[in-house]
């Protein structure tokens, strides 16, 4: 609907330290209408919803896989977790890559880490080259808990510190240059403590399940040559 894309709008705006008209302004210099840019955006909140819908529908934890992750990640006496705001550059590999399409897309990736290297704006680029769902949005993927990260993320994401991205990271669908934008502890609540693990297990379900959605429906897909 309207007022979800305008919704969308405020969000990446403010996100941005921008107004909506500011926004407006600066996809208008990269060359889009403020019509097209609309309809880009109601494209991703249809595909977001599409994915919410269809991956949420596969994930189911189990009471031993619960378990283990609140062994894990929420021992006796722990009260907060690490929490980091983070940016991401995706970039997206074909449809059942191969071994030259896999180093073409890592060479891309470079090429962007070596841009940064040399001071370019992070955000500017993950509009212009990022791929990936949080593109628009100058790559901002808000504030995610250590624990609710795909296990590809949770081995980098500690090692950054604020400011530094890493070099680009493989994952089933695609490249990610991750930064670390802000990071603190956030509190565990004792009274809710399984309730919290349950939703930050099935976060980093999500997220996992995501990746090999997006790589199912590429290895499905295919162009239909017509004379």
């Amino acid at each position: 609907s309207q007022s979800e894309i305008n919704g969308a709008l405020n969000r990446i705006a403010k996100q941005n330290g921008k107004t909506v008209q500011d926004l407006y302004q600066a996809v208008v210099k990269q060359g889009w209408t403020i019509s097209t840019f609309r309809q880009e955006i109601a494209k991703e909140i249809i595909i977001q919803k599409l994915q919410g819908r269809e991956v949420a529908s596969r994930i189911n934890i189990s009471k031993q896989e619960l378990n283990d992750f609140i062994r894990i990640n929420f021992p006796s006496g722990k009260t907060t977790m690490p929490e980091y705001h983070l940016a991401v550059i995706s970039i997206s590999l074909p449809s059942t890559p191969s071994s030259e399409d896999v180093t073409n897309v890592k060479n891309r990736a470079l090429k962007i880490v070596d841009q940064l290297k040399k001071g370019a704006d992070f955000k500017k680029l993950a509009v212009t080259e990022s791929t990936g769902s949080y593109a628009l949005n100058g790559g901002d993927m808000g504030w995610k808990k250590l624990a609710a990260l795909s296990r590809a993320y949770s081995k980098v994401v500690p090692t950054l510190k604020v400011g530094q991205f890493s070099n680009p990271l493989r994952t089933a669908s695609s490249f990610d240059i991750i930064k670390v934008l802000a990071k603190r502890q956030a509190t565990i609540a004792s009274s809710s403590r399984r309730k919290e693990a349950e939703q930050l297990l099935f976060q980093r379900q999500f997220a996992e399940e995501l990746q090999a959605f997006i790589s199912r429906l590429r290895s499905a897909a295919y162009i239909r040559l017509t004379n």
